[in-house]
């Protein structure tokens, strides 16, 4: 997820936007959708969309230590604590 990111329009009004994005590892197929929001909600919506549209899950999914999935970071030796939600 790329957050807070600002666009002008032509205009010179200023919109934040984030980019949520998922790549899959074998094939390298890369998807990315630009959200107001960030909450849980839509971040598990744009990943049922992406696994809808490739027609599966994948076993595993590598997470950068997104703020809407993660309780505790993933820091060195110490691994990630998720959110019950998204588990």
């Amino acid at each position: 997820m790329k957050e807070n990111q600002k666009l002008i329009d032509c205009n010179g009004s200023e919109i934040t936007i984030n980019i949520a994005a998922i790549t899959i590892g074998y094939s390298r197929y890369n998807r990315r959708k630009i959200i107001i929001d960030k909450d849980m909600d839509t971040l598990i919506a744009f990943l049922a969309e992406c696994f809808k549209t490739i027609g599966g899950s994948p076993k595993e999914l590598v997470i950068d230590n997104l703020r809407q999935v993660v309780t505790k970071l993933r820091y060195k030796d110490n691994s990630a604590i998720f959110n019950n939600k998204f588990e």
